[in-house]
């Protein structure tokens, strides 16, 4: 995925979300603490700068994680196969309800019926 260094990240997926939601190098969990850090665990390897900027997004929610951040245009590949997608980086968390003191991985791809990945 562009915007992300590490050569073998490794993400949740998800069939009741339609969204690819990564965790940006600057994200915070409630403002107080790093995302890498207990009770997020979450890989924050996402960088956008350099890629395409879609606008922000505030307090959505994906998964049981309450989020906010920026949109950017990456490319996302399975195998061989690369495409533009949008995902959602994600700046601050403000509710975990879903992996609270679990690994958050690199992030979530969504693969629910609106998904653009079918």
């Amino acid at each position: 995925m562009s915007g992300i260094k590490d050569s073998a990240p490794y993400f949740y997926v998800d069939f009741s979300n339609s969204e690819i939601v990564v965790w940006s190098t600057t994200c915070t969990y409630d403002s107080v603490g790093n995302c890498s850090d207990e009770p997020v665990y979450a890989e924050s390897e996402f960088d956008g700068s350099g890629l395409p900027k879609f606008g922000t997004f505030e307090s959505l929610s994906f998964n049981g994680f309450t989020v906010s951040g920026n949109k950017y245009l990456s490319q996302v590949c399975f195998g061989k196969e690369c495409m533009d997608k949008q995902v959602y980086s994600v700046d601050n968390i403000t509710s975990d309800s879903w992996l609270l003191n679990e690994n958050a991985a690199y992030g979530i791809i969504g693969l629910g019926t609106a998904s653009t990945l079918w």
